[in-house]
């Protein structure tokens, strides 16, 4: 049976009920939260480890890009990270700002971010070339204090995002 998208509440149910689940993969980052709402809950209630890519939002978070976008018809930031485009990229500009304020790189912020949530056992991050790999794996030695935390949140929230 072919899959649509990614793994739902409902279809890790059904998978439960053949096998069991060890893993999930989802993508997930500030700006690509769906999961937390009914899969994350269901992944820590039943011991399934979440392992998320896209932290950095396909670049997005990373702070690389202060403008909208126009990138080639086949590249996947055109359809598949919502947020390059138009009035969704105001969003991601404010809360680029308010992240500034943490003094560590963007990027970093956005892995421990991921990694510090409820139910993700590991955080997949995508590097083009050995210098994005070693600023990525530099957000392994710190973690966001909960008042970093609790203002991200607020962020989140405010922005709607």
């Amino acid at each position: 049976m072919p899959l649509a998208g990614p793994f739902d509440q409902d279809l890790l149910k059904k998978v439960q009920d053949i096998t069991a689940v060890a893993t999930l993969q989802n993508q997930y980052s500030m700006l690509e939260r769906d999961i937390e709402q009914q899969v994350l809950p269901f992944c820590r209630q039943n011991g399934v480890g979440v392992i998320s890519y896209g932290p950095l939002a396909g670049g997005i978070l990373t702070g690389k890009y202060h403008q909208p976008q126009d990138f080639e018809r086949d590249d996947a930031r055109t359809f598949f990270y919502k947020y390059y485009s138009g009035l969704a990229f105001e969003k991601v500009r404010g809360l680029l700002k308010m992240l500034e304020s943490i003094k560590r790189p963007l990027n970093q912020i956005a892995i421990n971010w991921v990694r510090q949530q409820p139910g993700v056992t590991s955080v997949i991050v995508g590097s083009r070339n050995p210098q994005q790999v070693s600023q990525n794996t530099d957000a392994i030695g710190w973690d966001l204090t909960a008042q970093d935390l609790t203002r991200i949140q607020k962020e989140l929230e405010a922005l709607n995002i």
